[in-house]
């Protein structure tokens, strides 16, 4: 005669399908033989979680008196041998079923040695039905306060239909939650376990593969097998030995070499380095500006140091290079300023700054007060003091404009 567990909770999305389907297999992988029924007859979705989609017929059939419970149990592709009864999605099925033909499913299933129902969330008629004909009750909540509120209405109802309520599983637990402390005080029932917040029971839904087959090696697949062989008492398995490597939250004893981490670090460091080097040894900023060469030949330094100390004049375009280096390299910046002052010396005495002008004077600006509170003295006195007034103005508002 088959065990029978309601895995139930008033509360919505807190996990009872997911426990359902990964109780069902690891139980299945210990060498049981499982079936799992999607009791959630509104919303069911334990065939999809299964990998179990688009077959007839299916649970809302044989509720409907449409087809025998064993016609409607299917394999699950993992290889355990787990078998799951899917309920329809549509519509149509679910105004066409009877909750009231649930017994004769499970009773349909006497030579398995466990049944799990997937019960739906709510308290209602068609969840009350899987609470009374259960030899068990599995109460499923998160460590919420709301959540733990919603699921003691599910075993208050449970206790007055006359089941038995065996314990909780609290799901998607963070690492610091008082979970003992918070069951205690809005659950009243045993905790079986606990299943951390792992990113994988995600992944393996979304992947339609229970957790024994998509991570064996998670802490959430090891909380299963926990829970399972304190449900069942059987003696649960250990997956084999990982692979040299494995994705897919691994939990593993073993920890890497520091030393391996630390050469791994100075690599990527080296790396970095050369890449800088690199990009100086270009003779390019970020910017396109030229770079002083510090690799040039000593012999090209000696040369360019003699021909300064002798006196020997540069063409214009060194002068112009040299202010360019001026600007681009900190290191050159003193020799950049014996170029400029030389530059310098070769203006003639009567050149006049620019100071700017409009588009319609030819004629230099008179005098304009710098940034420093000083002035720009105009030369060509002689010109401008045969200027009218009015023009000196004019020229003098227009320069600044476009100083």
């Amino acid at each position: 005669m088959a065990q029978v567990y309601a895995i139930a909770s008033a509360k919505g999305g807190v996990g009872k399908t997911t426990t359902t389907a990964n109780l069902g297999a690891v139980i299945a992988d210990a060498g049981a033989s499982v079936v799992v029924v999607d009791g959630d007859i509104g919303m069911a979705n334990l065939g999809g979680a299964l990998g179990v989609t688009d077959v007839s017929p299916t649970l809302h059939d044989v509720l409907a008196g449409k087809a025998d419970p064993t016609d409607a149990a299917y394999e699950v592709p993992n290889g355990s041998g787990l078998r799951v009864v899917p309920g329809d999605t549509a519509l149509d099925s679910f105004a066409s079923a009877d909750p009231g033909r649930l017994e004769d499913v499970v009773n349909a299933f006497a030579d398995a040695d466990f049944v799990f129902i997937d019960v739906g969330a709510g308290v209602s008629h068609e969840t009350s039905i899987p609470l009374s004909i259960a030899d068990g009750v599995v109460l499923v909540s998160t460590a919420e306060r709301d959540s733990l509120i919603d699921t003691e209405k599910t075993r208050q109802l449970a206790d007055r239909l006359g089941g038995t309520v065996v314990g909780a599983i609290i799901t998607r637990v963070d690492p610091g939650v008082p979970v003992a402390e918070m069951v205690r005080t809005h659950l009243n029932a045993e905790i079986l376990g606990t299943v951390p917040d792992d990113t994988v029971v995600r992944e393996s839904v979304a992947a339609a593969e229970p957790l024994p087959t998509y991570a064996p090696y998670s802490a959430a697949a090891a909380a299963y097998r926990t829970i399972a062989g304190a449900l069942t008492e059987l003696e649960i398995p250990e997956p084999p030995e990982p692979p040299a490597a494995f994705t897919k939250g691994a939990v593993t004893t073993d920890q890497d070499d520091p030393a391996d981490d630390l050469e791994a670090a100075a690599t990527a460091e080296s790396v970095a380095a050369r890449s800088i080097e690199s990009g100086a040894d270009s003779g390019e900023t970020s910017g396109g500006e030229r770079t002083v060469d510090d690799d040039a030949p000593e012999e090209a330094w000696a040369d360019a140091a003699e021909n300064r100390a002798g006196g020997d004049e540069a063409p214009d375009s060194e002068g112009v290079a040299d202010a360019a280096d001026s600007d681009t390299a900190d290191s050159d910046t003193a020799d950049a300023e014996t170029d400029t002052k030389s530059d310098e010396d070769d203006v003639p005495e009567d050149a006049i700054p620019f100071q700017g002008r409009s588009d319609e004077e030819d004629e230099e600006p008179p005098e304009i007060p710098d940034a420093e509170g000083g002035s720009v003295t105009e030369t060509a006195e002689d010109e401008s003091a045969e200027e009218d007034d009015g023009k000196k103005k004019k020229r003098g508002l227009f320069s600044r404009l476009f100083r």
